[in-house]
């Protein structure tokens, strides 16, 4: 499943939209010797736009269900509610701080950047309940 969960972004992805599908966690057993009956695989999906985030939980669902499947095994997902979704910057705000940087800078340049960039998950729950940066 781990292996398969890669190919999500690395075959399914352009590599001009960032994506990243991380498993963080895998338990399955307590004991070395015995061969558990399930396992519990728990990771994160992030992504740059609303829409590529919900092509990735659709993509991992598939994902997992399939490999499951084609081992005659069963599979139930749970995505939390609370997820952090993109960061998005308001365009009138964006430009009175670069006016603001401008004016307080020595060269008296300021430069947008060209890559786009993750910001704090927290600024974007902020920035969803009010005008964001």
């Amino acid at each position: 499943v781990i292996t398969a969960l890669q190919s999500i972004t690395a075959r399914e992805t352009s590599p001009l939209d960032s994506s990243v599908v991380s498993v963080t966690m895998v338990h399955a057993g307590d004991a070395f010797n015995v061969i558990p009956s399930g396992a519990t695989i728990c990771g994160t999906v992030r992504s740059l736009t609303d829409t590529g985030l919900s092509r990735l939980r659709e993509r991992v669902t598939a994902v997992v269900e399939g490999v499951a499947a084609g081992h005659r095994c069963n599979t139930t997902d749970s995505w939390s509610t609370d997820a952090y979704p993109p960061t998005h910057n308001e365009p009138e705000v964006y430009e009175r701080a670069k006016e603001v940087a401008r004016r307080t800078r020595k060269n008296r340049r300021a430069s947008k950047m060209t890559l786009l960039k993750r910001g704090s998950e927290e600024h974007t729950q902020a920035a969803r309940s009010a005008t964001g940066m």
